[in-house]
């Protein structure tokens, strides 16, 4: 029985250390010119490399954190699916 309460208690300890990964977003961030797309290829982590931007918008993959960083970057950015993971997840399922 006390095996058992301190396998319990080692492994909550483990949960509560572990990090919580943000839900990845589909997001679109507003460019006007190559310096933007160049700048902001620097600063993202997870960039669309195929997008041409031909509509004044780059894809980019960023949890909320991600998408906050950019923002004080001075970037405009909207998400146009949240939560890929659920949303593949939902989709398959269906």
């Amino acid at each position: 029985m006390r095996d058992d309460w301190a396998m319990s208690l080692a492994l909550l300890l483990a949960l509560q250390a572990a990090p919580v990964a943000l839900p990845i977003d589909l997001c679109e961030v507003a460019v006007a010119s190559r310096a933007d797309v160049a700048r902001l290829f620097d600063v993202a982590q997870d960039p669309d490399d195929h997008d041409r931007a031909d509509d004044g918008w780059i894809r980019v993959h960023a949890d909320s954190d991600e998408q906050a960083r950019l923002r004080r970057a001075g970037f405009t950015l909207r998400v146009v699916q949240p939560d890929l993971a659920r949303f593949y997840a939902e989709r398959a399922a269906a």
